[in-house]
């Protein structure tokens, strides 16, 4: 299904005032003749929502096709997380909620003809992001969250801070678009503000993993990143990739045997792929002998920031000791409400033991064993699971054979070091 995107800011129901969601004027000189173009946009997946059930829109916009700095493999990324929300059951979302849309705008330097993404009813091409596709994609997006629903944005691209003649500064997501030899884009600052204004306090997950580096645009700006929440009334929550003033990972290769890969990491963009995980049931709130587990805020970042951490040494990007609190930033305010439920609540394991050569852990539940990813160079020796939460055996290897331990404790935070001993 297409949807018109006209090339003025669409008009809303209600008092909210129009909210230009494009970088102020001192970044992009665009002239008496600037004119956006009318756009089509796909989305690429949409069903009947289940009598009765709130519907989930999700919105995908992937900036792989970069003149300075592609994102390679990016359409394999955008098949991985169509892939994903396609995949979700009803009964995993919380408030009776039903995936009812998905719309993606993606590029990939690699893909001449477009990306193209498979979905049940075959297979669609859509449309690479620009200023004016990916602004009105957003409103759009909003407006069908204000009418009951609720919302996922994901943006992986690029981005940086910039400054502004009132020595301020913005979050500029970067687009397609070239202009007087500057990279438009969408003032996230502004735009964030505009979401929660017209989704009115419907349930919103802002998913955004793209550099946030300080780069003045004049002479003797001064880096005053806006660090502002979102209001304590709504219900809206931003996880971005890394925090301010920090780069984003994007890894172009695809993982397969490599230590990366027993780490469960495919590649691509590193922050958005542990999201996901958390999704899954890394950044559940777990309670033992419940069947379905409470996807939380304060969880995702545990759990993500873990993920991507561990990810990042087996890339080759190691974090240095004391920074691992810029690698996942999130920002929200009062009580967030879960998205989604799941059925198989995750923990992201570092099992110590002086001498060991190999371990593996064993579910006292379902006798199912693990084998941990040693981490090179670690002392004390240092093994990386990621298991279901519950209850587990060590099988742990050293120069005076095997031995077997109980972990003593109960795996159930999203994050979880053990030491075992003999």
């Amino acid at each position: 299904m297409a949807t018109l995107m006209c090339d003025r800011l669409s008009r809303f129901s209600g008092k909210v005032p129009p909210v230009d969601f494009s970088p102020p004027s001192v970044q992009h000189f665009r002239g008496k003749n600037f004119r956006c173009v009318s756009q089509f946009v796909m989305i690429v997946f949409e069903k009947n929502v289940f009598e009765g059930r709130r519907p989930l829109h999700v919105l995908i916009v992937v900036v792989g096709d970069d003149k300075d700095s592609p994102l390679l493999n990016a359409q394999a990324f955008c098949q991985d997380i169509v892939d994903f929300w396609i995949g979700h059951e009803d009964e995993s979302l919380a408030h009776e909620m039903s995936l009812s849309t998905i719309e993606l705008v993606a590029s990939d330097r690699d893909q001449a003809g477009g990306v193209t993404v498979r979905i049940p009813s075959g297979t669609k091409t859509v449309e690479n992001p620009n200023w004016a596709n990916a602004r009105l994609a957003i409103q759009n997006w909003c407006s069908r969250v204000q009418k009951g629903g609720a919302g996922i944005l994901h943006w992986v691209g690029h981005g940086h801070i910039e400054g502004t003649q009132e020595s301020s500064s913005v979050q500029i997501l970067f687009t397609d678009d070239k202009l007087e030899n500057r990279r438009e884009g969408i003032n996230w600052n502004t735009t964030r503000i505009g979401i929660d204004d017209r989704t009115r306090g419907r349930p919103v997950f802002c998913f955004v993993d793209s550099c946030r580096v300080w780069e003045p645009s004049r002479a003797g700006y001064q880096s005053a990143f806006d660090g502002t929440v979102w209001p304590a009334s709504r219900r809206a929550a931003v996880v971005y990739g890394v925090a301010p003033e920090s780069p984003g990972i994007w890894d172009d290769m695809r993982h397969h045997g490599d230590r990366a890969a027993d780490l469960h990491f495919p590649g691509g963009p590193v922050a958005t792929s542990a999201f996901v995980k958390s999704f899954e049931g890394l950044g559940v709130d777990y309670v033992p002998g419940r069947g379905r587990h409470d996807v939380k805020m304060h969880r995702i970042e545990e759990g993500s920031r873990a993920l991507v951490c561990r990810w990042m040494h087996a890339i080759g990007r190691p974090v240095a000791k004391g920074d691992e609190r810029d690698i996942v930033f999130v920002d929200y305010a009062g009580r967030f409400t879960p998205m989604i439920h799941s059925p198989t609540p995750q923990s992201a394991v570092d099992v110590m033991s002086q001498g060991a050569i190999a371990c593996s852990l064993t579910s006292t539940a379902s006798a199912v064993a693990s084998n941990g990813v040693s981490v090179p160079g670690s002392q004390p020796p240092t093994f990386e699971f990621l298991v279901s939460c519950g209850d587990f055996n060590a099988d742990v290897r050293d120069a005076g054979g095997i031995y077997s331990r109980p972990l003593g404790e109960t795996i159930a935070i999203p994050h979880q070091q053990v030491t075992v001993s003999r």
